[in-house]
């Protein structure tokens, strides 16, 4: 099977799933098989398109293939219209090694977690910084968001979430623990000498 088979394949596959699921193993068998180069080239043939399940699983596919030195294609989703692929944005970015140690990308995260209109967004931003580098703009705006951010999604206000976090922080900042994930996905804690 050449190449252009094997994408037109693809994205028939890709039509089938819809925003909220995730690329299927078929799928992912055939990107591998396909190759990096192959992958990334699809990746950003569809997060250039007009269809939003297409930028969502352009996103996927850019994560799958290489998920830290794609990571700058997911950030300009986090501007998209639709609060699904925002969330998906939020969720790659923040389940990235760079994200836990790079200011520029927690600045990002910040940003999303102050001025994104959608509460699923924000919710993912807040959880989020608990694992992250501490830096001197998380504390004052998990604050905000605590005192002044109610809103809610699947039961869980913004304001609930940051306030949680913030007593994580400081029970992290005594114990001198920092966090780093590891190949199987997992986080893993690391006390800081």
């Amino acid at each position: 099977m050449n190449s252009l088979e094997i994408k037109e394949q693809i994205l028939e596959e890709l039509e089938k799933i819809p925003i909220t699921a995730g690329i299927t193993d078929k799928i992912y068998s055939q990107l591998i098989l396909a190759g990096n180069e192959f992958s990334k080239n699809l990746a950003l043939e569809l997060l250039a398109s007009e269809n939003e399940n297409k930028r969502s699983k352009g996103m996927q596919i850019a994560r799958i293939v290489d998920g830290e030195n794609n990571l700058n294609l997911a950030i300009p989703l986090l501007q998209d219209n639709n609060h699904l692929i925002r969330w998906q944005a939020m969720q790659y970015i923040t389940e990235t090694n760079k994200f836990l140690e790079d200011i520029d990308i927690i600045k990002i995260v910040i940003y999303q977690l102050l001025n994104n209109t959608s509460p699923v967004v924000r919710i993912e931003a807040a959880a989020s910084l608990e694992y992250c580098k501490i830096i001197p703009d998380a504390i004052p705006a998990l604050e905000y968001v605590r005192d002044h951010d109610h809103e809610e999604e699947d039961g869980f206000s913004v304001s609930y979430i940051a306030s949680r976090v913030l007593k994580d922080l400081a029970k992290r900042t005594n114990d001198n623990i920092s966090y780093r994930w590891k190949p199987d996905g997992t986080l893993e804690a690391i006390k800081n000498k």
